[in-house]
């Protein structure tokens, strides 16, 4: 996978990616524990940023187009999650 985006395999920022969202999942634990909806309402128009963020890469030759199918689980998470708070 790492191939796709351009990443060597021994790359330090695959790493550091790993380590950021290994602790952005611990502050949604939490989050979810003390039923913080802030959290979760913030985090839709989040998700819903990444594939533009990803287009932005591509058409400035940051990464390959590839790039773009991987905020599709991101948007259809993201409007689960909206879909989800309403119903609350």
């Amino acid at each position: 996978v790492t191939g796709l985006v351009g990443m060597t395999p021994p790359d330090v920022w695959a790493r550091v990616l790993g380590m950021s969202i290994f602790f952005l999942a611990c502050y949604f634990i939490i989050a979810a524990r003390h039923e913080f909806r802030p959290m979760f309402e913030a985090s839709v128009y989040a998700r819903l940023a990444v594939p533009v963020i990803f287009a932005v890469f591509v058409l400035l030759g940051l990464g390959a187009p590839i790039m773009i199918a991987f905020s599709i689980p991101d948007v259809a998470f993201a409007l689960w999650t909206r879909s989800t708070l309403k119903q609350a």
